[in-house]
This record gives C-alpha cells, sequence and structure tokens, in this order.
C-alpha cells in the first residue's frame, strides 16, 4: 500500500506532500492543477525516465519520494534482489535527478541501480490503464496473482518444490558423469579404449620426433654434406714444414721456443679433427628405405599429435587421462546404481512437493473464487461464474487459468473482461472487501 507520495521541485511544484488512505484514493482537479505532475513524478520513483528539463528553473536537483507499506513476502522479495533489510515493514523508495543529468536512486536509504528500483517497484505496485486488461487476457500471469494471493503458504510450498528439483538435477547431472544409458557408456568406452589401443600401438619414446627431425634433415642433405666432408679432408693443411724451418733456431730465442710448442699443439688438434672427420666420412651413407621409414614414422606421429596433443608429451598426458576415465568407467557400474536409485526416490519428493504446491495454489484458487464472485456480484451480476481451471498430471506443477461467465445461460470460459483491480489487490497479499 502506498502511504505519502513527496515531491520537490519538478516542473512548478517547490514542494508537495500526498498522504494516501487504505481505501480508493481519486486525484482530481482542473486542467493545469498538477495532476500529470503527480503521476509523472509517480512513475519516475518506479523506475521511468525523467527530462531533466523537468527540474524547477533555480533548482539544482529534483527529487520523489514514496512510503509503501507491505506484507513480508513481497519485501522478502526485493530484499533478495537489493540486499535491503526492512523494518515494520515498511519500504522507502527515494529518487533524485540532477541538472547534469545523473540519478541516485535508494531503498531505505540504501543506494541501488535504476534497474534494481524499477524491479522492486514492480513488486509494490500495479498501474493499470487503458490496456492494462490485456495482462489478465495471458493465461501465464494466472499463477502470479494465485501465488500472490496465496501468500506465505504457496511461497514456502514453491521454494520446497524449486529445492527439490534441484537437488534432482543436480543428481541426473551426476549420473551423465558416468556415461548415461548403457549404451552410451558402451560407446564413450568404446571411443577410450581405441584411442588407448592407437597411442600404445605407437610405442612411441620422448623427444623421439625430434631425432628423427634431424635424422630426416641430414639424410635429405646427404649429397651436400658428402660433399663438404670430402673437400674437408683434402685441404687439410700441414704444419711440418713449418716446425721443421724453425727447429733449428728455438734454441737461440726462448719466446722462439714457446711459438714452436703452440704450433706442435694446433698439430695435434688438426690431426685428431682430420681423423674425426675421416672416420665421419667413411660412415657416411645414404638408405632409401632407412629414408621411407623415417618419414612415415615422422608422418604417424603428426596424425598422433592432431588427434591427442601437440606434442609427444601432451599425447603421453592424454593416453594417461583416458585410461584414467576409461578405469572410472569400468568401476563406476556400482556408483551408477546408486545414483540411479537416488534418481528415483528423489523423483518421487519432487513429485510429492508439487502435489503440495498444486494443493495450496487450489486452496487460494477455492478462496479466491469465493472472494470474487461475491465481489461481483454486489457489482450487478448475480449469476456470474469465475472458475481458476487447472491441467496437467499432479505430480508437476499446473498450468492455470481463469475462466468466467456473467450469467447462468453461458458456461464458463476464458477471461475477456477487467477484473484487474480486484485481482492486484489480491496478488498483493491485501484483504478482500
Amino acid at each position: 500500500m502506498l502511504q505519502s507520495l513527496r515531491i520537490q521541485n519538478i516542473a512548478l511544484l517547490p514542494e508537495a506532500e500526498i498522504e494516501f488512505g487504505r481505501q480508493f484514493n481519486i486525484i482530481s482537479g482542473e486542467t493545469g492543477a498538477g495532476k500529470s505532475i503527480i503521476i509523472g513524478s509517480f512513475n519516475f520513483i518506479l523506475g521511468e525516465k525523467l527530462n531533466k528539463t523537468i527540474i524547477r528553473q533555480g533548482a539544482s536537483s529534483a527529487r520523489v519520494d514514496a512510503v509503501f507499506k507491505s506484507n513480508g513476502v513481497t519485501l522478502a522479495k526485493i530484499a533478495a534482489l537489493c540486499g535491503v533489510e526492512f523494518e515494520d515493514n515498511t519500504a522507502i523508495l527515494s529518487r533524485q535527478l540532477k541538472a547534469d543529468g545523473k540519478n541516485e536512486c535508494r531503498i531505505n536509504g540504501h543506494v541501488i541501480t535504476a534497474s534494481m528500483l524499477k524491479d522492486a517497484a514492480s513488486y509494490l505496485v500495479s498501474i493499470h490503464g487503458q490496456h492494462e486488461t490485456e495482462t489478465l487476457l495471458k493465461p501465464k500471469n494466472h499463477v502470479t496473482v494465485i501465488d500472490g494471493f496465496g501468500g506465505q503458504k504457496i511461497n514456502n510450498a514453491k521454494q520446497k518444490y524449486e529445492q527439490e528439483r534441484e537437488a534432482l538435477a543436480e543428481l541426473k547431472g551426476n549420473l551423465k558423469r558416468y556415461g548415461g544409458t548403457k549404451t552410451e557408456r558402451k560407446r564413450t568406452a568404446d571411443i577410450y579404449q581405441y584411442q588407448i589401443k592407437e597411442i600404445e600401438n605407437a610405442k612411441l619414446r620422448f623427444n623421439e620426433d625430434t631425432l628423427l627431425a634431424e635424422k630426416k634433415q641430414r639424410m635429405t642433405g646427404f649429397e651436400k654434406i658428402s660433399a663438404a666432408v670430402t673437400s674437408a679432408s683434402s685441404a687439410f693443411p700441414s704444419l711440418n714444414k713449418v716446425l721443421s724451418a724453425l727447429s733449428g733456431a728455438t734454441h737461440l730465442d726462448t719466446k722462439l721456443e714457446k711459438i714452436v710448442e703452440h704450433a706442435r699443439s694446433v698439430q695435434y688438434e688438426l690431426a685428431e679433427v682430420e681423423s674425426n672427420l675421416r672416420d665421419y666420412g667413411d660412415n657416411l651413407e645414404f638408405d632409401e628405405d632407412e629414408f621411407k621409414q623415417v618419414d612415415a614414422r615422422l608422418d604417424e606421429i603428426k596424425i598422433l599429435k592432431r588427434k591427442y596433443g601437440a606434442t609427444i608429451e601432451e599425447i603421453f598426458s592424454f593416453l594417461a587421462e583416458a585410461k584414467a576415465s576409461l578405469d572410472f568407467f569400468e568401476r563406476s557400474e556400482e556408483e551408477m546404481e546408486k545414483t540411479k536409485q537416488e534418481i528415483a526416490t528423489q523423483q518421487k519428493v519432487v513429485n510429492t512437493a508439487a502435489k503440495k504446491l498444486n494443493e495450496a495454489r487450489k486452496d487460494s484458487a477455492e478462496r479466491l473464487e469465493g472472494l470474487l464472485i461475491e465481489e461481483l456480484k454486489t457489482l450487478g451480476m448475480p449469476n456470474c461464474k469465475f472458475q481458476v481451471n487447472f491441467s496437467g498430471a499432479d505430480e508437476e506443477p499446473n498450468d492455470i487459468e481463469f475462466y468466467f461467465s456473467a450469467n447462468k445461460a453461458t458456461n464458463p470460459s476464458t477471461v475477456v473482461i477487467s477484473l484487474i483491480l480486484f485481482l492486484s489487490r489480491a496478488a498483493s497479499g491485501k484483504p478482500l472487501q
């Protein structure tokens, strides 16, 4: 229930405060009296946009405050939405528009976003205009009316049903980890077995691809390497003449003796290099069959990399994971059967929760039917009929649709008249009078 509305610096109004009674309130006045300013201010506090040009001339900002009294169910929804605590079932909505166009929104003093304000206001206010009856013509909105009228009892039953349904969904998710049906499990296990067999049959070795690539490169460049080795071997220099020419004079100068010693050490190193190069050349050969084998092996490794990892290390990691997964599947039969039993048990719990939710809604609908018919009789419809139709299995939340007939001769059919005002009171949990 809206208790009061306070307006500051909007259009021509420096300040105005309106108190609302518990019954029917009417705002009337001549053209230009300010009715539209009040409605516009009210829409502003409910989240609608307001142009900054509406700020009263000379003021730096405009502000609207609205005080609502509501039930615990509604305020609990707003608290969950905005993280605001309420006392005495009172919600104070405030919104300020500054001259630079920026907004500041609050609920009970706590700063919130404009979208939060709009969502919170939707729980507190129902606005009905020329075309608002269309909302009642949509059956998907009828369950909201029943739930609002049923209050905490339905809210508790609905929360219980949602909790049990989430628990059921979690169990079904766990079952999927085991591979689902027996056919699906067999298919998955076959895939793992094939992958394991393909990798193990390849008998990979760490760093094998690098060594093979180097070997292929050598074999590809065999002719060039062979020519280089032959040319180098024939061009090796000899220091014998140098040592022979200097040997007769070393005793005359110690510096010359050191040079000769260095030359001898170089001669030994060159001799070793020449010997190694000769051995390399003697062992250098090209085997076409071996080249084909190396090339084929590299292609095999390349295919495995494309499937299971960019490196041999990654392929081995994939193999370990595949073995672990296959082992899990083979050992999980008992766990899977246990989970299936838990699902069957939890399904019964969900079905029971759905039945209780349907029963709570049916109790609410029965009370609503009686009160609504009594209300309509006072409006000159003594023979009217109003029914809340439930359809669907008992083990799941039923679909709900309103049916109405204004006289005895006509059977109730889908709602086609405006019962919005009455039903909005029911949805808000207010007493029907």
